[in-house]
């Protein structure tokens, strides 16, 4: 681990990375921090945000339904309230949408909410400068989307499910990580109201911050929300059977994206090595030719071979018209910054030869393919389902 100051200059280079990949920006105004995400920055989020997504609907072990938030919350964890205060709208949804599903749908425990939608934090205490970035502006962030597992199982089992949820979303993190060693579990703790919390821990240059939690929640006090919910809503059995254990997992999309990035970040190059699935871009051309004849036939191989990769959703990055006289190497580095995985690279021999280069981002090296296979092989090196 670094020390603070020479981890706030790694931050601040990350950051810095970011705004000129058009990543993502940090605000500050003087009492809240806010993240401006670029195009690149929307597409890492939209990318991170489906991987999460699919990944829980097509969990073969259970059945999960898909819920949107409508309304924004406060920074608080799903049901981490007290008793007095469950007549939040939001809390009546989840127990809301439980007996939609269990009752009106049919469906037997286990089974669980997936569920997203904004949040926004009304505990902020900034007293630095709003020109100043630093380490805390992970906890200042005045407005987020918050990614929840809400999952409802038989009590006797609820033990069971909540380890098999702690350690799926472990391995989930680890997945898509460059350094999957940074992405570590704490120990079960208990809070006074017999709540069991576990967190999912990211060790960033400056020390490890809490990612995600994952709580079994207390039987007595989903109790108490069933039967407030059955008088409210007038519904006529509730018994023993139907009230639920419920387990949460709980984080914050905009952290998971700063997360990745800073777990993917290579400071000695200035760069993001990206799992293949969540860089915004998968792939760019660049075209080595000043011949005005030439270079128009090689634009034409590009259009077709984008047209194939976007067929089978690959996204491309197209070279502006702008990059033809810049030096390859030039090039390859802002690519590299962007977190683009490959390069197809044309010249003068692509057209007579039929191959082409294709640079590899974390590894630099070149190798040289057909032009006809790109399509196949771009499908096979980012594990693309044809």
């Amino acid at each position: 681990m670094k020390s603070q100051a020479v981890a706030s200059v790694t931050f601040k280079k990350l950051i810095q990375c970011c705004n000129k990949s058009h990543i993502l920006n940090v605000q500050n105004t003087s009492n809240a921090t806010s993240l401006q995400y670029g195009p690149l920055g929307c597409l890492l989020k939209r990318n991170i945000f489906n991987e999460w997504f699919y990944s829980i609907l097509n969990d073969g072990n259970v059945n999960m339904f898909p819920v949107e938030m409508s309304n924004p919350r406060k920074q608080t964890f799903l049901l981490q309230r007290s008793i007095k205060e469950i007549s939040n709208d939001l809390l009546q949804n989840v127990i809301g949408k439980y007996f939609e599903i269990h009752n009106r749908m049919g469906y037997d425990l286990p089974f669980g909410l997936v569920m997203h939608g904004p949040c926004i934090n009304k505990n902020i205490s900034r007293e630095e400068s709003p020109d100043l970035i630093d380490l805390n502006m992970l906890n200042e962030l005045e407005a987020w989307t918050r990614i929840s597992v809400i999952f409802f199982c038989p009590p006797k089992k609820s033990i069971n499910w909540f380890h098999h949820w702690s350690k799926e979303r472990h391995l989930w993190w680890r997945k898509y990580s460059s350094m999957p060693s940074k992405f570590s579990l704490s120990d079960v703790t208990k809070t006074s109201s017999d709540d069991q919390h576990l967190s999912l821990l990211h060790e960033y240059p400056w020390g490890k911050e809490k990612l995600e939690t994952i709580t079994l929640y207390d039987s007595k006090f989903i109790h108490e929300l069933c039967k407030k919910y059955q008088k409210q809503e007038q519904i006529k059995s509730l018994n023993q059977n139907s009230i639920p254990a419920i387990i949460t997992c709980e984080t914050e999309l905009d952290l998971a994206a700063i997360a990745y990035l800073a777990n993917s970040y290579d400071e000695e190059r200035n760069l993001f090595h990206l799992h293949c699935k969540l860089a915004p871009y998968k792939i760019s051309f660049s075209v080595e030719q000043n011949d005005l004849e030439l270079f128009r036939k090689m634009e034409n191989v590009v259009s077709q071979i984008t047209k194939e990769l976007k067929r089978i959703g690959i996204s491309v990055l197209a070279e502006s018209d702008s990059n033809v006289s810049v030096a390859l190497e030039t090039k390859f580095e802002k690519y590299d910054e962007m977190g683009i995985p490959y390069v197809v690279i044309l010249d003068e021999e692509s057209l007579s030869t039929g191959y082409a280069g294709l640079r590899n981002r974390d590894s630099t090296l070149q190798e040289q393919i057909l032009i006809s296979d790109i399509p196949s092989l771009l499908a096979e090196y980012l594990e693309i389902e044809r």
